[in-house]
Order: structure tokens, then C-alpha cells, then sequence
């Protein structure tokens, strides 16, 4: 809003007033999000946390019905909570299908907590299928850090089983 050198004859008090309003509007507009999004996502997370237990007995799979930004929220929580650590997995619908994501070490990190299973890297749809012996499956990337499903049912059931996969199976 500052004018350039080749302008003259501005109101220098007229676009502060314009500074002015747009700043209060990013302002409002930052308000709103924190107030409509992000306290909601962190109670999305919370609920996930809580019911961890009921979803499998260690705990390490939590289960979104609805995507939201989960991370930042995640390891906030873990630390309320007294589980950091604990949660490996999120399951969530992503709106077209569901996904099983694995968690990170740390907020930033690249290396995760529990990876989906080796043998299943890289694979798609039918192939994967069979390898897994879960039908419905999409996909799995090939580092091992996602993967997708057409059902909830079916994203379960890879999250359970590559939380009980052992590192020894990888290896057979």
C-alpha cells in the first residue's frame, strides 16, 4: 500500500486506513480459523486418543472418522494424555476412501513410529489384495508410511494387522 516513487498526490493517511482494515481482516479471518478448525481438530484428536483402547487393546491405532490436521495436535496430547509414543497409526477418511497413516517420531520427523509391512510395499488394488488377504485395499506407498482403502472395514484391518506384524515376518 506504500505508494511507488512515480506516484504523487496519494493520501498517505488513506492507504494507512486500508493497511489498516486489511490487517483486521487477516486478523478476523485468523480468529475464526483457530476458533473453527483448529479447536475442533484437536478435540477430533483428543476423542481418537481416548478411544484408543476400544479400537485395539495396546492402544497404538486411533481412528478419525473425519480427516483433520492431527499431527501438531497428536503429540501435544500424547504428553497430556501420558502415552507419548504409544499411538503408531491413524486411520482416517479422507473423503473419497480411507487411509492408514503412519505416525512420526517427532513432529517433523520422516521416520515413523511402525511402518505398514514390507512385503505389501508398493503394491496396488488386486495384487495387494491377495499379498495382504484383506480385500478393499488401494494401496501402499512404497516407503511404507501410508496406505489406502475403499472401506473403513478394510483400512482396520490392515492397521491391526501391520501393528501386529513382526519384524521376522518381513524377513519370510
Amino acid at each position: 500500500l506504500n505508494p511507488s516513487w512515480q506516484e504523487t498526490g496519494v493520501d498517505i493517511e488513506d492507504r494507512f486506513r486500508q493497511a489498516m482494515d486489511t490487517a483486521g481482516r487477516e486478523f478476523v479471518d485468523n480468529v475464526v480459523e483457530v476458533s473453527c478448525s483448529w479447536i475442533a481438530a484437536r478435540d477430533h484428536v483428543r476423542e481418537a486418543l481416548k478411544n484408543a483402547k476400544s479400537v485395539h487393546p495396546t492402544g497404538e491405532i486411533l481412528v478419525l472418522k473425519n480427516f483433520c490436521p492431527w499431527k501438531s495436535h497428536l503429540f501435544d496430547l500424547e504428553k497430556e494424555y501420558k502415552v507419548e509414543g504409544v499411538p503408531k497409526l491413524v486411520v482416517f477418511n479422507n473423503g473419497t476412501s480411507w487411509r492408514v497413516a503412519g505416525v512420526s517420531v517427532t513432529p517433523s520427523s520422516f521416520l515413523g513410529r511402525k511402518f505398514l509391512p514390507t512385503p505389501w510395499r508398493g503394491l496396488r488394488d488386486d495384487e495387494l489384495c491377495e499379498k495382504a488377504s484383506i480385500k478393499d485395499l488401494l494401496f501402499i506407498h512404497h516407503n511404507g508410511f501410508i496406505g489406502g482403502a475403499k472401506t473403513e472395514e478394510a483400512a482396520m484391518l490392515l492397521a491391526k494387522k501391520s501393528i501386529e506384524w513382526t519384524e521376522e515376518q518381513n524377513n519370510n
